[in-house]
């Protein structure tokens, strides 16, 4: 399988980061159309996931309306996320470059460390949520 994400700037003094993701990826993820209750189990894998990090917040994964794409990753109310950097739509997806996520209030490693548990818990599940 090809690189579909790769983490860009992790070697910074600070822990923000950001994800680069793979155009046709993205795509794939976008037209696959899942239904809300499959979104939902995502979500619980998430917080289980999460909350063996330390972390509460029972919707981590942001969905594109009822696509398996997500838009953003979030561990609670406190402000930490990875988020798309451009919104989603035509413009952003007719340009041949990957799509780019970037942290905020990423203070700690193991912030970094949980939203790309997140991102890798996504691609991983990627097939099961095209299926619908």
């Amino acid at each position: 399988m090809a690189l579909v994400w790769q983490p860009f700037a992790v070697y910074q003094g600070k822990y923000g980061f950001g994800i680069k993701l793979d155009r046709c990826f993205a795509l794939e993820m976008i037209a696959a159309k899942v239904p809300k209750k499959l979104q939902d189990r995502m979500n619980v894998l998430g917080e289980e996931l999460n909350q063996k990090i330390g972390y509460s917040y029972p919707s981590p994964y942001d969905f594109h309306k009822d696509t398996a794409f997500v838009s953003g990753f979030y561990l609670g109310s406190n402000g930490i996320w990875l988020a798309l950097d451009d919104h989603l739509g035509a413009e952003p997806l007719s340009e041949d470059r990957p799509l780019q996520y970037s942290s905020h209030n990423v203070d700690a490693s193991r912030d970094a460390y949980a939203l790309m548990a997140l991102v890798d818990m996504w691609v991983e599940y990627s097939e099961v949520l095209k299926k619908g």
